[in-house]
Protein backbone atom coordinates (compact mmCIF):
# COMPACT_ATOMS: atom_id res chain seq x y z
CA UNK A 1 0.00 0.00 0.00
CA UNK A 2 2.85 2.39 0.80
CA UNK A 3 4.43 1.58 -2.55
CA UNK A 4 1.26 2.59 -4.39
CA UNK A 5 0.90 5.77 -2.33
CA UNK A 6 4.54 6.73 -2.94
CA UNK A 7 4.25 6.03 -6.65
CA UNK A 8 1.11 8.17 -6.82
CA UNK A 9 2.78 10.99 -4.88
CA UNK A 10 5.81 11.07 -7.17
CA UNK A 11 3.51 10.82 -10.16
CA UNK A 12 1.60 13.90 -8.99
CA UNK A 13 4.92 15.70 -8.42
CA UNK A 14 5.92 14.95 -12.02
CA UNK A 15 2.50 15.96 -13.32
CA UNK A 16 2.60 19.36 -11.67
CA UNK A 17 6.21 19.92 -12.76
CA UNK A 18 5.11 19.22 -16.34
CA UNK A 19 2.07 21.47 -15.97
CA UNK A 20 4.36 24.25 -14.74
CA UNK A 21 6.25 23.92 -18.04
CA UNK A 22 2.94 23.94 -19.98
CA UNK A 23 3.44 20.54 -21.62
CA UNK A 24 0.67 18.75 -23.49
CA UNK A 25 -1.20 15.71 -22.11
CA UNK A 26 1.26 13.18 -23.55
CA UNK A 27 4.23 15.12 -22.18
CA UNK A 28 2.57 15.32 -18.77
CA UNK A 29 2.05 11.54 -18.73
CA UNK A 30 5.66 10.82 -19.79
CA UNK A 31 7.12 13.15 -17.14
CA UNK A 32 4.80 11.61 -14.50
CA UNK A 33 5.87 8.11 -15.53
CA UNK A 34 9.58 8.93 -15.42
CA UNK A 35 9.26 10.75 -12.10
CA UNK A 36 7.22 7.99 -10.46
CA UNK A 37 9.10 4.96 -11.76
CA UNK A 38 12.51 6.22 -12.85
CA UNK A 39 14.26 5.85 -9.49
CA UNK A 40 13.11 2.28 -8.99
CA UNK A 41 14.05 1.43 -12.57
CA UNK A 42 17.56 2.80 -12.06
CA UNK A 43 17.88 0.86 -8.79
CA UNK A 44 16.75 -2.40 -10.40
CA UNK A 45 19.15 -1.99 -13.34
CA UNK A 46 22.10 -1.20 -11.08
CA UNK A 47 21.54 -4.25 -8.88
CA UNK A 48 20.93 -6.47 -11.91
CA UNK A 49 17.27 -7.25 -11.30
CA UNK A 50 15.94 -7.57 -14.82
CA UNK A 51 13.25 -7.14 -16.03
CA UNK A 52 12.60 -4.15 -13.82
CA UNK A 53 9.86 -4.29 -11.22
CA UNK A 54 7.23 -2.15 -12.99
CA UNK A 55 7.40 -4.41 -16.04
CA UNK A 56 6.49 -7.42 -13.90
CA UNK A 57 3.70 -5.66 -11.97
CA UNK A 58 1.61 -3.38 -14.18
CA UNK A 59 -0.17 -1.79 -11.22
CA UNK A 60 2.46 0.96 -11.11
CA UNK A 61 1.66 2.02 -14.67
CA UNK A 62 -2.05 2.05 -13.86
CA UNK A 63 -1.37 4.24 -10.81
CA UNK A 64 0.53 6.73 -12.99
CA UNK A 65 -2.24 6.74 -15.60
CA UNK A 66 -5.01 7.25 -13.03
CA UNK A 67 -3.09 9.98 -11.20
CA UNK A 68 -2.53 11.77 -14.51
CA UNK A 69 -6.25 11.65 -15.31
CA UNK A 70 -7.18 12.90 -11.83
CA UNK A 71 -4.66 15.75 -11.97
CA UNK A 72 -5.87 16.81 -15.42
CA UNK A 73 -9.45 16.91 -14.13
CA UNK A 74 -8.36 19.33 -11.39
CA UNK A 75 -6.13 21.39 -13.69
CA UNK A 76 -8.40 24.45 -13.53
CA UNK A 77 -8.84 24.32 -9.75
CA UNK A 78 -5.16 24.41 -8.77
CA UNK A 79 -3.47 27.70 -9.56
CA UNK A 80 -0.05 27.37 -7.91
CA UNK A 81 1.58 24.29 -9.42
CA UNK A 82 4.90 24.83 -7.68
CA UNK A 83 3.55 24.50 -4.12
CA UNK A 84 1.55 21.40 -5.07
CA UNK A 85 4.69 19.94 -6.69
CA UNK A 86 6.71 20.49 -3.51
CA UNK A 87 3.92 18.99 -1.37
CA UNK A 88 3.67 15.76 -3.37
CA UNK A 89 7.44 15.47 -3.72
CA UNK A 90 7.87 15.62 0.05
CA UNK A 91 5.03 13.09 0.53
CA UNK A 92 6.72 10.71 -1.94
CA UNK A 93 10.06 11.04 -0.19
CA UNK A 94 8.36 10.25 3.11
CA UNK A 95 6.81 7.07 1.71
CA UNK A 96 10.04 5.75 0.18
CA UNK A 97 12.50 6.74 2.92
CA UNK A 98 14.13 3.61 4.32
Amino acid sequence: MLDVAGTAAFSFAGIYAAMEKKLDVFGIFIIAFITALGGGTLRDVLVGQLPVNWMLDLNSGVVVLLSTIVALLFRGVIKDYHNVLLFFDSIGLGFFRS
